[in-house]
C-alpha cells in the first residue's frame, strides 16, 4: 500500500492514530483493486475515456 506508506511517512502521528489492522489492509487492497479493474473495464467498452498508468494510479490515490 504505497499510498497508505506514504501518507504515515509523512504524517507520523495519522500512522497512530489510525492504526489499522491487517485485515482491514487486506480489505482496503482488495477494494483498491477491485476499482482499478473496473476504471479499466469502463475503458474498454467505451463507458469511460482510457486513462493512462498516472491517471489510473493518481485515481486510486483518491480512492484510497
Amino acid at each position: 500500500m504505497v499510498v497508505w506508506n506514504r501518507y504515515v511517512e509523512t504524517v507520523p502521528l495519522a500512522g497512530q492514530v489510525l492504526d489499522v489492522r491487517e485485515s482491514q489492509k487486506l480489505k482496503i487492497i482488495e477494494k483498491l483493486k477491485l476499482e482499478r479493474q473496473r476504471v479499466r473495464f469502463e475503458a474498454e467498452i467505451g463507458k469511460t475515456p482510457p486513462l493512462s498508468d498516472d491517471e489510473l494510479a493518481e485515481h486510486i490515490q483518491h480512492e484510497a
